[in-house]
C-alpha cells in the first residue's frame, strides 16, 4: 500500500503522502517551559560546548577584534536554565528519556557525527534552553552516550545494523550537543 501512496504522489497533483506533506511542527522546544537551576559542572560542561563550538568563537580565532557576543560567551551561562522534555530539530521529534518510559514509541535515541566523521549514539536526558547574559538563549540537549570505542563495542550486522552496546556510557564530561547535530536512532 505504501508504494502504491508513493508512485500516486510522485505523479500525481493533490495526493499527499509522507513524501509532499507540509510539515505539521516547527522546530524548537516541545511543553511547558520549567525553570530550575544547573549544577556548577554543568554549567561547566555547557560554557565548554558553547565556547568550543560556537561559529563566532571560530571567527575570533582568526580575527583580533573582540565582539560584544564573545565577551558574553566568555562570561560563561547563567545558572537558572529553562528545562524542556521535548525538541522538534530536522524534521525529527526528540523527547527525554523520562518521556519515552511512559510512552510506547521511543523518539529519545540520538546520534551526532563528531570529528573524524565518528559517529556518538545516546540518548537524550534533558532539553535545555541555556542564557549567555544579552545574548540569545541557547538551545542544548543533554545526552547520555553510549561506549563505541572501536573494536570492542560496535558492531554491524549482516543487515548493515549498527549493534550499540547500551550497558556503558562514556564522554560523560562533555553530554551535550546543538540539537542541530542530532539524527535519531532506535534502539530495540
Amino acid at each position: 500500500m505504501e508504494e502504491v501512496t508513493t508512485f500516486c504522489a510522485r505523479y500525481m497533483d493533490g495526493v499527499e503522502s509522507k513524501l509532499n506533506r507540509p510539515v505539521l511542527y516547527e522546530e524548537g522546544p516541545i511543553g511547558a517551559k520549567v525553570s530550575r537551576l544547573i549544577s556548577a559542572n554543568e554549567a561547566h560542561q555547557a560554557h565548554h560546548f558553547v565556547l568550543f563550538n560556537s561559529p563566532s568563537i571560530e571567527t575570533l580565532r582568526m580575527n583580533e577584534n573582540i565582539s560584544e557576543e564573545i565577551i558574553c560567551l566568555a562570561r560563561g551561562p547563567k545558572y537558572n536554565v529553562a528545562s524542556y522534555h521535548g525538541f522538534f530539530v530536522n524534521g525529527y521529534k526528540f523527547e527525554t528519556i523520562i518521556v519515552d518510559h511512559l510512552r510506547v514509541t521511543r523518539n529519545s535515541g540520538v546520534a551526532s557525527i563528531g570529528e573524524e566523521k565518528k559517529i556518538f549514539y545516546g540518548v537524550v536526558e534533558n532539553v535545555l534552553e541555556v542564557y549567555f547574559r544579552t545574548l540569545a538563549p541557547v538551545h542544548l540537549l543533554k545526552c547520555s552516550c553510549y561506549d563505541m570505542k572501536e573494536g570492542s563495542r560496535r558492531v554491524v550486522d549482516e543487515y548493515n545494523f549498527t549493534l550499540v552496546n547500551t550497558t556503558k556510557k562514556s564522554f560523560e564530561d562533555e553530554p551535550f550537543i546543538y540539537p542541530s547535530q542530532a539524527q535519531q536512532v532506535f534502539y530495540s
